[in-house]
């Protein structure tokens, strides 16, 4: 009898244990939304270009911060795992790679080299590239899978060319410009609209974003006699080469990109910069959504936000955007991104391609008695 009921014991146990396991193998196979959601950055901190992305990070920073407090995504938080790439393309891939082993649906990445590297990554995982601080004409058409939110130097330097032709009457130009992707693709933007409107290109020089001393690229170009010089660049070097052009006494009329909003551009360049004319997005206070990022910015860290930090902030806010109305998968979050219109950014009321760049309105803006004022 006693043997009967043991053998009735066990054949119970044995039922729960089967079916307790049954439960925990259907539960532990079946996929759980993430607790947290979690986006890739791989930004230079450290290195050369690291105050770009420190700028980037801030403002990136600052965005999480302010969706967090409103909650998140359905009440789950935002989380940005950083990488340092350090401006390096193989110390891009590295980072990359570990994020593709964590499964992340999206990676923002800055600077051309560094993105250009990592995109066939991302594309082979089906991952999207979000960049920033980028500035090549072509960057976002080059994967289905990556977005660019930036200045598209291609689109800025087309724009100033026909500033210079039709509004400054301007007929010959120079070029010098920084010999990387970004620039040569800058340079042939700006030559290929001013020659198409009538305007002479007489000479461009290139030079090393590691350089420092421009002078005799600087005065090979006077021998030319044109009336004005478009400078494409980045960093310190491009201070460095206002500076030096104001020290040759050189004439020509100095035309650019947005580097002149920077602080270490501003310092570096001085008195130079006196009646540069160049390209801005609307990051402005006459801009509310930018208005209110500065003063919660300045609040934050005791300085004004630098360009690349508004940027940083446009990013995280797309990319919530997209989860919110999409979902937390790849696929989705692209199909959201390309039906973003009219978006709010502190660069102005943004678009979204349907090639993944950015449409951000740009205007012209000089330095008259050291300030920054519309043309």
């Amino acid at each position: 009898m006693t043997s009967k009921k043991s053998i009735l014991r066990l054949a119970r146990l044995a039922v729960i244990f089967s079916v307790t396991i049954g439960f925990f193998s259907f539960t532990g196979c079946a996929k759980k939304e993430p607790e947290v959601y979690k986006i890739g950055a791989i930004l230079p901190l450290t290195g050369s270009a690291s105050f770009y992305g420190e700028w980037g990070k801030k403002g990136m920073d600052l965005a999480v911060e302010e969706i967090n407090q409103e909650g998140g995504i359905a009440g789950k938080r935002i989380k940005i795992i950083y990488g340092d790439s350090k401006n390096d393309p193989k110390e891009g891939v590295s980072w990359m790679n570990k994020f593709m082993m964590e499964k992340m649906p999206v990676v923002v990445s800055a600077m051309t080299g560094v993105s250009f590297s990592i995109m066939p990554i991302a594309e082979k995982n089906n991952t999207v590239l979000f960049m920033t601080i980028v500035t090549h004409p072509e960057a976002a058409d080059r994967s289905l899978w990556a977005f660019r939110h930036y200045v598209n130097k291609g689109k800025a330097a087309e724009k100033m060319a026909s500033f210079a032709r039709k509004t400054l009457n301007i007929e010959t130009s120079a070029v010098l410009f920084v010999n990387d992707e970004g620039g040569i693709g800058e340079k042939n933007a700006f030559i290929s609209k001013f020659e198409e409107l009538g305007g002479k290109i007489v000479a461009e020089e290139s030079f090393e974003k590691t350089d420092t001393e421009l002078r005799g690229h600087l005065l090979k170009l006077t021998q030319y006699n044109s009336q004005s010089l478009y400078l494409s660049g980045y960093g310190k070097v491009y201070g460095l080469a206002i500076k030096q052009m104001k020290e040759l006494n050189i004439k020509m009329q100095l035309l650019a990109s947005y580097e002149p909003l920077y602080k270490t551009t501003r310092e570096l360049a001085g008195e130079g910069l006196e009646g540069v004319i160049f390209t801005s997005p609307f990051f402005e206070k006459e801009n509310p959504s930018a208005e209110k990022f500065m003063e919660k910015y300045t609040e934050r860290h005791g300085n004004p936000p630098e360009l690349d930090a508004g940027f940083g902030y446009d990013v995280i806010n797309l990319i919530v955007k997209a989860i919110k109305e999409g979902g937390y998968t790849p696929e989705r979050i692209r199909k959201s991104l390309l039906e973003i219109k009219d978006f709010p950014g502190v660069m102005g009321d943004i678009d979204i391609l349907p090639n993944g760049d950015s449409r951000i309105p740009l205007v012209i803006r000089t330095v008259k008695n050291g300030q920054i004022v519309p043309y």
